[in-house]
């Protein structure tokens, strides 16, 4: 099946994926995951990628981010091709935040520049700088069992942030949580895109929070997975809720909506 067209605001592409191919050995043969994925994304835009469960969504953000090795095809960043981790380059959000419960708030987010040597004056004051941008400050010193969900998913965030990548990837990072607090975060998440200007590719389950954040929705097929679908959302920023409330909004969705609402894994 043909690519579909991608269509780009002028810019430059910041992470370009070409014919990737990604499987894993398994009991009866090879399971493939995805296969043939080619697409851009432009530097500083918010790109979501959607896809039924199971096709290899996360598969994809870890194969980005150097920490998967390829089956085949090839990733480039910056025009340099990834075959290992580059935390200068590119941070990675989790599902779950992954605090060390024995260290602060702070201590956690400035650790990524702890391990690389960095004076413990220097790392602390960009932590700092950080929680700030994320709106948790006041809970610096407060350790990860003392926070709510929302909290240490921004603490999560301060911490991808504070080596100051290029690229956000972040994979399901608000699946925890429930819809409203799922709803401010992504406010949040705009926010800090709109000061900071990242590039950021984001894996989610949910249609409306994918069309809610994103410059473009990627939609994945069923496994092993192909591109369906690059749609561009034109909707203007800076986005409120009130987007939401659209026919246009809902006319993206329900597109996203056809194409894999029937679909499950092989």
């Amino acid at each position: 099946m043909a690519l579909p067209e991608i269509k780009l605001r002028a810019g430059r592409a910041t992470i370009e994926v070409e014919r990737l191919s990604k499987s894993y050995r398994a009991r009866g043969g090879d399971l493939l995951v995805f296969r043939d994925l080619s697409f851009t994304v432009e530097d500083e835009s918010f790109v979501c990628v959607v896809g039924p469960s199971g096709c290899g969504k996360s598969t994809l953000l870890l194969c980005l981010s150097g920490l998967l090795p390829l089956s085949e095809g090839r990733v480039i960043i910056g025009g340099q091709q990834i075959t290992s981790p580059d935390p200068k380059t590119i941070g990675v959000i989790f599902q779950d935040a992954n605090l060390l419960p024995w260290r602060t708030v702070t201590d956690n987010v400035g650790f990524p520049l702890e391990l690389k040597g960095t004076a413990k004056k220097v790392w602390r004051a960009r932590a700092m700088e950080y929680l700030e941008l994320v709106g948790i400050a006041d809970f610096a010193n407060a350790y990860p069992h003392e926070l709510s969900g929302g909290m240490r998913q921004r603490a999560a965030i301060a911490r991808g942030l504070v080596q100051d990548p290029t690229i956000l990837l972040m994979d399901e990072p608000f699946a925890a949580l429930d819809e409203q607090t799922r709803m401010k975060m992504g406010v949040e998440v705009l926010r800090i895109w709109e000061q900071t200007r990242k590039t950021i590719v984001f894996v989610t389950h949910n249609l409306t929070e994918a069309v809610f954040l994103s410059d473009r929705v990627i939609v994945l097929g069923a496994r092993p997975a192909t591109i369906l679908d690059d749609m561009p959302v034109d909707l203007g920023r800076p986005r409120t809720y009130d987007a939401m409330a659209t026919e246009h909004f809902g006319l993206l969705r329900q597109r996203i909506w056809r194409q894999i609402g029937d679909l499950t894994p092989e």
